[in-house]
């Protein structure tokens, strides 16, 4: 009996240690992840050229727009297949400050991959998004999110610019839910 309690004390702590070295290499992948911080580095001096260009053929970009200008974007799920979202081609659209904006279409017709295109979690690999710096970025994804006040209100998520409510049933309207 002693000597199967030393077993498996023995056991156990081996296991222990195993857990913690399984933990320490976690944590050290985490720590090591690729952060895109280099992408992201060049993506803005790419940027930098491509409003540039975007100014010298078709004029300057308005510092008060959200600009999106022949977008386009493929990405690798495995390194091996490029997958392009379903994107209209050379996308270019402008969006004037304190407008409301829907995006409606069926499943993975690229709304998600648009708007984090323009929330910069995603990076082109044609064309550019620019917003400017004090404006945020929000969208729902496929999960309502509903809070305790009016219906009012709720339509109004994320705006903080005051609409009409004829503005916003109008808008209701055009997207099929009055």
């Amino acid at each position: 009996n002693n000597f199967g309690n030393v077993i498996a004390g023995i056991f156990a702590s081996l296991f222990a240690m195993g857990e913690g070295y399984a933990s320490i290499k976690k944590i050290a992948l985490l720590l090591n992840a690729d952060t895109n911080r280099k992408q992201r580095h060049e993506h803005a001096e790419e940027l930098a050229k491509r409003i540039t260009n975007f100014e010298a053929t078709i004029g300057p970009l308005d510092p008060l727009k959200l600009t999106v200008h022949g977008l386009g974007y493929k990405y690798n799920d495995d390194g091996s297949r490029v997958h392009q979202p379903v994107l209209p081609d050379n996308l270019s659209f402008t969006v004037e400050p304190g407008q409301m904006v829907a995006l409606t279409g069926s499943n993975a017709t690229g709304k998600a991959t648009l708007l984090s295109i323009i929330a910069s979690k995603f990076i082109p690999t044609e064309g550019f998004s620019y917003r400017p710096s004090n404006w945020r970025v929000r969208f729902a994804d496929g999960v309502p999110r509903l809070y305790d006040e009016t219906l009012m209100y709720n339509l109004r998520f994320g705006e903080f610019v005051e609409h009409p409510e004829t503005e916003v049933w109008a808008l209701c309207a055009k997207l099929g839910m009055s």
